[in-house]
């Protein structure tokens, strides 16, 4: 057992092999999982930087140099906020209502490697960089086939219906459960926060 978990590559099995990555993942100390935790949260964060940059893109002419350092730690920050607590908060929260077994870091564990096929666009937008600046055009770098995305979240979501099933010691129709009223709660904060802005 010990040589098979050593074969196990998280990032990588959890394309094919969802329900053995949660249960190595379930069996591997605490402290190796979190550090990994907040690597993979990080990195993913940093997918958003372009976009904000996009967004932009006249106060970056007014003061490159302030928003190119603003921007990198507003993303980071605010993407830590929402993708290491509070979605994952919602997750356990839902979880428990629905009687599952799980604890937040089981979530946080559950939802951070769920979203590691999201480094495919994370490697696509690195990737169109280069001709993005070339021809004076980030917009190519936040824009994605929709096939791809559509295939990403369709994997995402597969990851995380096989992790909250797993942790919860419920159904895959309670986990899919779980997400459908964790994405209607975010969707009310969403819109208490555009009215706020109003």
């Amino acid at each position: 057992m010990h040589n098979q978990n050593n074969k196990v590559r998280p990032i990588f099995t959890i394309w094919l092999k969802p329900k053995k990555t949660f249960q190595y993942l379930d069996n591997r100390e605490p402290e190796d999982n979190k550090f990994n935790l907040t690597i993979i949260y990080v990195i993913i964060t940093f997918g958003f930087i372009p976009i904000l940059m996009f967004e932009n893109k006249d106060l970056l002419k007014d003061n490159l140099f302030f928003w190119l350092l603003f921007i990198p730690f507003f993303a980071i920050g605010i993407g830590l906020l929402f993708l290491k607590y509070i979605i994952p908060t919602l997750l356990w929260g839902v979880g428990k209502i629905l009687q599952g077994k799980a604890n937040l870091y089981e979530t946080q564990l559950v939802f951070a490697y769920s979203l590691t096929p999201y480094f495919i666009i994370l490697i696509l937008s690195i990737l169109f960089l280069v001709p993005a600046f070339l021809i004076d055009n980030i917009s190519i770098v936040i824009h994605q086939s929709p096939i791809t995305i559509i295939i990403v979240n369709l994997f995402i979501l597969r990851n995380v219906i096989y992790g909250l099933s797993y942790f919860n010691k419920f159904s895959y129709g309670y986990a899919l459960l779980n997400i459908f009223i964790t994405c209607i709660l975010l969707f009310g904060l969403r819109f208490l926060l555009n009215n706020i802005n109003v």
